[in-house]
């Protein structure tokens, strides 16, 4: 399985992680029918051996099918598509186009939104425990995924800090997964 390397900055630190090419996570949007694809469409063999046994069970659990990449491409809805990606630890997780971020230099809440809307990002929730922050969705048109996104506002000077919304398995308790 070829990789893609990824990265993102947490409190000051670089996050690497490895995306496998050709394959995706899927999800049906919430109140809608299973998007699950036909078993002749769900990756399999070679497609998912890199990928954590207990980690794919998990999250097939949860309502998400990992299938190769051209199934999954077309008019897909936001939020139901994610970038799988493996941590240093090993640890499977899914990236969507959420992310958290807080806005450099806030002007309150309908400024901002303009401001990051002019980003190609949406709010989709104001956090309260510091001024500017806020969970949002990228949603500029092109090849930019969530890290680009991140990246970007950093760099442009929009965000103080700008970090992926990952989706991690939690194993029960007391045990592994």
């Amino acid at each position: 399985m070829n990789y893609r390397e990824r990265e993102y900055t947490c409190r000051g630190r670089t996050i690497r992680l490895r995306q496998p090419e050709g394959v995706v996570a899927l999800r049906a949007a919430e109140g809608a029918r299973s998007m699950a694809p036909a078993a002749a469409t769900r990756a399999t063999g070679p497609a998912v051996a890199g990928l954590p046994e207990a980690d794919v069970a998990a999250f097939e659990t949860a309502g998400w099918s990992i299938v190769p990449e051209p199934a999954a491409r077309g008019a897909i809805p936001s939020g139901t598509k994610a970038d799988i990606l493996i941590e240093p630890s090993g640890r499977m997780v899914l990236a969507t186009d959420r992310l958290t971020l807080q806005v450099k230099s806030p002007a309150g809440p309908d400024a901002d939104r303009a401001r990051l809307a002019a980003s190609g990002i949406e709010v989709l929730t104001p956090l309260r425990f510091a001024p500017g922050l806020y969970q949002a969705r990228v949603v500029a048109a092109g090849n930019e995924d969530v890290f680009d996104a991140c990246r970007r506002l950093v760099n442009d000077g929009v965000a103080t800090f700008a970090e992926p919304d990952l989706i991690g398995a939690i194993g029960p308790r007391g045990g592994s997964r």
